[in-house]
């Protein structure tokens, strides 16, 4: 692949990078904690993480400054609002591998902004924490904010496996908080420490002849996102049975660039965490090497292997993507079956021997006809705003009639979402 080529890649990579912090400045109104009021825009990151502070403008050619969170009192971004408040919260980890013993149960103090799921006579708040965990709290009008308490906790390893149990006391908080609606008890105890699940409670609560809600926060919906990709590609291939000459190259494999686009349906709600993704990429590579036979006796002559491997494809691609940990930079993974069209592909394989200046040449040159093939890409990542980088390996075979033809592909993809 040419110097140019790979000079224009990475000036494209370039142009991308600024992406990955692109603001998303949204209306917003402040209120500090003296009464004030501030129009303006904040740059709005959707914050299914902890934050400290918002990054805030009167207007788009003015100042920009940083409000810490202990300024303010409430905010209201994009139609949400958040209200400040002094918080303490189980910050007990709820993955499997870092379970404690309830026993060992961690609290945590923090001042946080609560997102406002429902307002009312009774409200419903929600936080996430710096391991993207979800809290929930509740408070009736005139009265103090409470948690809704909810934790794993890990068991004595059974049978040499260890297990776990779920505490729900929130549960029990919820029943005494929302009587004086009968058919509600069994909504709540089969409630599940979910968004969703909780405002379905809520709603069973003002629909039964209670005090109507003044703010409901608006359920997701899947969206549609589409993008541009561009990555750098090694491309590995390894071979089954052929016929002679035996040939002595190992480990063959060279970078390229690579570049594409996709198109990806965020589910909504309760499954906003997966996303399905359609994509297409080209790639483009050629793999070339030359070593001296090793048994070569006559010292006139001038014995070499030389191979040569180029293909050009293009790949189409459809699998899902989960985001794993929602944090300020979250984690996913992606898993695609793909399958190729192979635009071009030649294969060379000789050994060449020049004596006196003369060249003979002893070997096998492969043109096959364009073909298909399949293969299935597994990859990890990191988000940071509408850009994303991950990290993909994907094999190939391809079936030929004296032929067998292993092709391992790792990737370095970086997208954008828009």
């Amino acid at each position: 692949m040419s110097f140019r080529y790979h000079l224009l890649t990475c000036l494209a990579w370039v142009l991308l990078l600024p992406l990955q912090a692109q603001p998303n400045w949204q209306s917003a109104t402040l209120t500090l904690i003296d009464g004030m009021t501030l129009e303006g825009e904040v740059d709005d990151r959707h914050w299914g993480f902890h934050f400290d502070d918002l990054r805030f403008r009167t207007s788009a050619k003015s100042d920009r400054q940083r409000l810490p969170l202990n300024s303010l009192m409430r905010f209201e971004i994009n139609g949400r609002r958040y209200e400040v408040r002094e918080i303490t919260f189980n910050a007990s980890p709820r993955e499997p591998s870092q379970l404690l013993r309830q026993e060992d149960r961690a609290e945590q103090q923090r001042t946080a902004a609560l997102l406002v799921l429902v307002e009312g006579s009774v409200s419903l708040y929600e936080y996430a924490d710096d391991r993207g965990n979800a809290h929930f709290f509740l408070r009736r009008a005139g009265e103090p904010l409470r948690y809704l308490d909810y934790g794993r906790y890990k068991l004595e390893a059974y049978n040499g496996r260890t297990t776990y149990n779920e505490v729900n006391y929130f549960r029990s908080t919820l029943i005494g908080q929302l009587s004086g609606c009968e058919r509600i008890r069994q909504d709540i105890l089969q409630a599940r420490y979910r968004r969703e699940s909780l405002m379905d409670v809520f709603e069973t609560y003002y629909n039964c002849g209670q005090q109507r809600s003044g703010y409901w926060l608006e359920r997701e919906s899947g969206i549609w996102q589409f993008g541009p990709d561009l990555g750098l590609v090694k491309g590995n291939p390894t071979y089954g049975d052929i016929e002679v000459p035996v040939f002595p190259f190992r480990r063959l494999a060279a970078w390229a660039p690579g570049l594409g686009a996709h198109a990806k349906y965020r589910f909504g709600g309760p499954h906003g965490s997966v996303a399905v993704r359609l994509g297409v990429w080209y790639h483009s590579f050629a793999v070339g090497a030359t070593a001296p036979d090793p048994e070569e006796e006559d010292p006139a002559a001038n014995a070499n292997f030389q191979y040569l491997y180029n293909e050009r494809s293009v790949h189409f691609q459809l699998g899902p993507e989960v985001i794993l940990v929602r944090s300020r930079f979250p984690l996913f993974l992606e898993s695609m079956a793909e399958y190729h069209r192979i635009l071009d592909y030649q294969e060379s394989r000789f050994l060449t021997r020049t004596v006196n200046g003369q060249t003979t040449a002893d070997g096998v040159s492969y043109d096959f006809s364009n073909r298909g093939a399949f293969s299935l890409s597994l990859g990890a990542g990191i988000i940071a705003g509408q850009a994303r980088l991950s990290l993909r390996g994907s094999a190939t075979r391809r079936k030929y009639d004296t032929y067998l033809l292993n092709l391992y592909r790792l990737s370095v993809v970086g997208s954008v979402d828009f």
